[in-house]
C-alpha cells in the first residue's frame, strides 16, 4: 500500500523529470546573500533554546490547518514573538503552499528562512535560492544528498537534512552536514513519537546545530527538546494556530461571521441536546457560509457512533467536540475523514484521570455541568498531565480569561454563555473584550 511519502515523492520526481531548465547554467548565476541559518541557531542564547517558526496552511494526514493564512501578518508576528528563523511550507499538491509564499515572507521579515519542500533535484535546490533548503535524507540517496548539499553551499544556501532514525542521521554526517533536524513524525504513516528525537540526537556530535521537529504542540514539549540537548525546535501546526479561542453554541450565521471578525480561530455548533442545540441542516448552513474562515466544530453529547458519523460526511465539520464516550471505531472513522477530534474533560472526574489523550487532538476540560456558565476550581489541572494539547472551558468570560490562560497552561479556551446576551444569541461587545484579552493573555505569556 502506498504511504504519503510514497505519493508526495512519486508526485515530486514526476514535476522534476519534466523540468527542462539547465540546473548547472542556473548555478553559475546565483549565489545568495541572505541571513545565515546556521549562525542564527548556532549564536549564543540566554540558554533557552531557538525556534523555528512554521508557515504551513494545511496537511496530509489532518486537512486544512488554516485555509485563508495571511503568509505575511503570520510572518512578521512570529519575528515580533522572538522566532530565530522562519520556514515555508511550498509544496502545493499536498500543503496548499508555493514559492509566492515563500517569497513574500522573506520581503516581510530579515530572519533565516527556510524553504521546506521534498526536494529531489538540483533545480529544487536552486528555487531556494533566497532561503536555506530543507534534505529529506529518506526521501535520498546517498549520492543525490551529496550532489544537493554540494549545489546549495556552492550557492550560498543552508542545508537542513532531515533524519528520523541513526542510520539517516550517520549518513548526512558522512555528507557534511552542519544542520541536521530530527523529524518525530513518520513520513510513511505521518504517526508521532514524541521520544524519537531523544534517542536519534545520542549519535549526533555537538559540533553540528541540532533541530528537534514535529509533535511540539506545548511548552513542556519544547523543554523536553532543550533538555536533552537540542539547539532548537521546528514548530509548525502548534504555531499556525499558536493559541485557540474557540467560541460555542453559535446558533445564527450572524453570530458566526462576528466571532470571525472578533478574531476567533473556531465555532461550536450544537448538535446535542441543549439550550443551543441546532438541527443538522441548521448547522450545515453555518459551516457552508464559514467554510475556510474558522475550524468549524459539531458538538456531541453521547450521541451514537453512526449519527455522528452522518452528520460530520453532511456539514463537512473541520473538527469534533465529543462530551461522553468516545469509541475507538469513531475515533478511527474520525481519522479516516482527516476531522480533528476534541474529547470534553469534566475536571475532577474519574474520565478526567484514566481518559487516553493519545487518541485525540486536544482535551477540553470542563466543568461538572457544562454549558451551564459555572466556574469551576483549576487546580486539579497542576495535578494531570496530558500529551496533547489542553482547552480550558466553564465559566469563562472576559473579565475572567486571562486570569486562566496565564496561571494554567492551557493552550486553548472556550466560552459560550460568557459572550451571551440571552442563551444562544451572541453579544458582540462581550464578544470582542473575550477574544481580545484571550489573544493578549496568550501573548503576554509566550514572552514571559
Amino acid at each position: 500500500m502506498a504511504t504519503y511519502l510514497d505519493d508526495i515523492l512519486h508526485h515530486h520526481r514526476a514535476r522534476a523529470a519534466a523540468d527542462e531548465r539547465d540546473w548547472r547554467e542556473r548555478a553559475v548565476t546565483i549565489h545568495a546573500e541572505v541571513p545565515s541559518m546556521f549562525a542564527a541557531l548556532s549564536a549564543p542564547g540566554n540558554g533557552n533554546v531557538k525556534v523555528i517558526a512554521e508557515v504551513k496552511r494545511r496537511s496530509p494526514s489532518k486537512g486544512w490547518l488554516h485555509e485563508g493564512l495571511d503568509v505575511t501578518r503570520i510572518a512578521r508576528d512570529y519575528a515580533d514573538g522572538g522566532a530565530s528563523a522562519v520556514s515555508v511550507l511550498t509544496d502545493a499538491e499536498h500543503f496548499a503552499g508555493s514559492l509566492e509564499d515563500l517569497e513574500a515572507v522573506g520581503r516581510a521579515v530579515s530572519l533565516p528562512i527556510l524553504r521546506k519542500d521534498f526536494t529531489v533535484s538540483a533545480n529544487d535546490v536552486l528555487d531556494a535560492a533566497e532561503a536555506g533548503v530543507l534534505l529529506i535524507v529518506a526521501a535520498l540517496s546517498d549520492d543525490e544528498l551529496e550532489a544537493f548539499v554540494g549545489v546549495a553551499h556552492d550557492a550560498g544556501l543552508d542545508a537542513i537534512l532531515e533524519v528520523h532514525d541513526h542510520d539517516e542521521a550517520k549518513r548526512s554526517l558522512d555528507c557534511g552536514a552542519r544542520i541536521i533536524g530530527v523529524n518525530q513524525r513518520n513520513l510513511h504513516t505521518f504517526d508521532v513519537d514524541r521520544d524519537n528525537a531523544a534517542r536519534v540526537i545520542e549519535s549526533l556530535p555537538t559540533s553540528i546545530v541540532t533541530i528537534c521537529e514535529s509533535g511540539l504542540s506545548t511548552s513542556e514539549d519544547v523543554a523536553r527538546a532543550a533538555d536533552v540537548g537540542f539547539d532548537a525546535v521546528l514548530v509548525g501546526e502548534a504555531f499556525v494556530t499558536a493559541f485557540f479561542i474557540k467560541i460555542c453554541g453559535v446558533t445564527t450565521l450572524g453570530d458566526a461571521n462576528a466571532a470571525i471578525d472578533a478574531g476567533a480561530n473556531a465555532i461550536g455548533l450544537n448538535l446535542a441536546t441543549s439550550k443551543r442545540h441546532l438541527t443538522v441542516d441548521r448547522a450545515l448552513a453555518i459551516a457552508e457560509a464559514t467554510k475556510g474562515r474558522v475550524l468549524r466544530t459539531l458538538v456531541f453529547r453521547d450521541n451514537d457512533d453512526d449519527a455522528i458519523r452522518d452528520a460530520v460526511d453532511l456539514v463537512g465539520a473541520d473538527a469534533v467536540q465529543i462530551h461522553g464516550v468516545l469509541s475507538d471505531g469513531l475515533a478511527l472513522q474520525l481519522r479516516e475523514r482527516a476531522v480533528r477530534i476534541i474529547k470534553a474533560l469534566e475536571i475532577g472526574s474519574d474520565e478526567f484521570y484514566d481518559f487516553d489523550e493519545r487518541r485525540v487532538d486536544a482535551v477540553m476540560v470542563d466543568g461538572a455541568t457544562p454549558g451551564s456558565g459555572e466556574s469551576h476550581s483549576w487546580e486539579e489541572l497542576s495535578d494531570r498531565t496530558f500529551d496533547v494539547p489542553i482547552i480550558g472551558a466553564g465559566g469563562l468570560h472576559e473579565s475572567n480569561v486571562a486570569s486562566v490562560i496565564t496561571s494554567t497552561h492551557v493552550w486553548g479556551v472556550d466560552t459560550a454563555s460568557g459572550v451571551e446576551s440571552a442563551p444562544g444569541v451572541k453579544d458582540r461587545e462581550r464578544l470582542i473584550h473575550f477574544v481580545d484579552n484571550a489573544r493578549d493573555a496568550f501573548r503576554e505569556r509566550a514572552s514571559s
